[in-house]
C-alpha cells in the first residue's frame, strides 16, 4: 500500500518541472521587483501558461535546442519571459 510505482504519477515528469520552474521565476521575479509576495499564485500561473504554450509551439515546429529533461530550454525561458513582459505592461 506505502509504494507508488513510477507509472502511477498523475503528471509526467516534464509537467512537474515545468510548474517548478515557473513557480521559482514567479518567486524570483516578485521578490526582485520588491513585491509583495501575495501575487505569486497569479504570476506562477500566466508565466507557466507561457512556459507551456512556448513548448507545444516549439514541439509543433519540430525545433531542436537545448533540453533540460524534456523540456526545451530557449523556447521556454522565452515563453516565460514574454509572459512576464505581459504582466509587466498590464502593471500586475
Amino acid at each position: 500500500m506505502g509504494h507508488v510505482a513510477a507509472a502511477d504519477h498523475l503528471m509526467p515528469a516534464w509537467l512537474y518541472l515545468a510548474v517548478l520552474v515557473s513557480l521559482l521565476v514567479a518567486v524570483v521575479y516578485q521578490i526582485l521587483r520588491a513585491s509583495s509576495l501575495r501575487r505569486v499564485p497569479l504570476y506562477w500561473l500566466v508565466l507557466l501558461a507561457g512556459l507551456l504554450a512556448a513548448e507545444g509551439a516549439a514541439e509543433a515546429a519540430h525545433l531542436r535546442t537545448p533540453h533540460l529533461g524534456e523540456l526545451q530550454l530557449i523556447p521556454d525561458l522565452a515563453g516565460v519571459a514574454l509572459a512576464a513582459g505581459l504582466l509587466r505592461l498590464a502593471r500586475l
